[in-house]
């Protein structure tokens, strides 16, 4: 459990700390589930910061998807696909 965890902090440190076309490379990487499955785990040290590290891809999406001109952001739609939404209940 403890590699995983710090697994967890290493990719959360690579989102939240890296630049947009950083955060694109690290999820290109097969970042998400990761994250996605530590919201089910329930690890109450890193939740915190997995949910923030969320809100930062969700943003960069978002942007890709507003000057692409196409408004659909690819990492809420794949956090969707990941069943991220279903681990957060």
């Amino acid at each position: 459990m403890e590699i995983k965890l710090e697994i967890i902090w290493a990719l959360c440190n690579a989102i939240v700390g890296g630049d947009p076309q950083q955060v694109r490379h690290v999820l290109e990487c097969g970042a998400l589930d990761p994250l996605c499955d530590v919201l089910v785990q329930m690890y109450l040290e890193v939740l915190p910061f997995v949910i923030q590290t969320l809100d930062k891809l969700f943003q960069v999406g978002e942007a890709d998807a507003t000057s692409a001109g196409t408004y659909i952001n690819r990492y809420l739609e794949a956090f969707g696909e990941s069943h991220g939404w279903e681990k957060m209940e």
